[in-house]
């Protein structure tokens, strides 16, 4: 067949042939298409992401590092002689990292009745008082001033003060068990009734010992020696030993013996001077 410019495709060709089938696609196919052509559209009416605003870190809670204790107890007893003691004593400590804070102080009191003479005899009257502030160079050596005050009235003794620059070391410093010892001058200005007064200065080395036993039961001993430099003869050692035993994280229970020794007191008083004391306290 020859074919002219003029002729068309459709001359030589049925319809049938030139015309392709158009596929449809599946109801699935077509539903994940349109909905991939929808996610690719822009959302402009869609609101930007509000920016959150930055917040700093929450700051924690600065640890405690005060503690302290309120103790007290009282013994009674009834026959022919009534007689009752009591006492009241107490303790604060501020352990910071640059330096620490210690105060502690015990109030006696004891009373005996004769019932036949219905009379009150007082035959314990007696206050101390101990404040002493550490300045840490290091995590051992440090720095401190510790100052002491009596009043004893059955020794007629007004007040006795004893001040006592220095320095010490943390031989043992663990969580259980701590042993640190000190030495530095001294002065002690004692005055009694009757406008009687002495003083001297001399060397004080003190020692403290602390053992944590169990989680709830603490051991504890100290000592503190005086020696005038101006006369031999006047030295003294005060000392204590104790346990403390925590019922709860409030209540404990405490036994001490605290041990006086003065070589060279004054005429009508004797040298030592011991004390047993049993007490319940409370911890804050």
């Amino acid at each position: 067949m020859r074919l002219t410019v003029t002729d068309k495709i459709t001359d030589i060709y049925p319809q049938a042939k030139i015309t392709s089938p158009v596929v449809q696609p599946e109801a699935g196919q077509a539903k994940q298409v349109a909905q991939a052509e929808q996610q690719a559209k822009p959302v402009a009416d869609a609101p930007a992401p509000e920016a959150k605003a930055a917040t700093p870190d929450a700051v924690p809670a600065p640890q405690r590092t005060w503690k302290g204790h309120v103790d007290a107890g009282i013994n009674m007893k009834d026959g022919n002689t009534e007689s009752t003691t009591t006492h009241v004593k107490g303790g604060y400590a501020n352990e910071r990292k640059a330096d620490n804070i210690f105060f502690d102080a015990l109030a006696l009191y004891e009373t005996i009745t004769e019932k036949n003479a219905d009379e009150d005899t007082e035959i314990v009257n007696e206050q101390r008082a101990t404040g002493k502030y550490e300045y840490k160079h290091s995590p051992r050596f440090y720095s401190f001033f510790n100052q002491y005050f009596e009043h004893d009235e059955i020794e007629q003794l007004n007040y006795r003060s004893i001040s006592s620059p220095g320095a010490g070391y943390r031989l043992v410093e663990s969580e259980k068990l701590k042993y640190k010892v000190e030495a530095g001058p001294s002065y002690t200005l004692e005055k009694y009734h009757g406008g009687i007064s002495d003083d001297f200065l001399g060397v004080r080395v003190g020692q403290y010992f602390d053992w944590l036993l169990l989680q709830d039961t603490k051991f504890y001993a100290k000592n503190a020696y005086i020696q005038s430099v101006e006369n031999s003869e006047y030295w003294r050692l005060d000392s204590g030993l104790g346990a403390r035993h925590n019922l709860t994280k409030s209540i404990a229970l405490s036994l001490e013996l605290l041990h006086q020794y003065n070589n060279a007191p004054p005429e009508g008083n004797q040298k030592d001077d011991t004390t047993i004391i049993g007490s319940i306290g409370y911890n804050f």
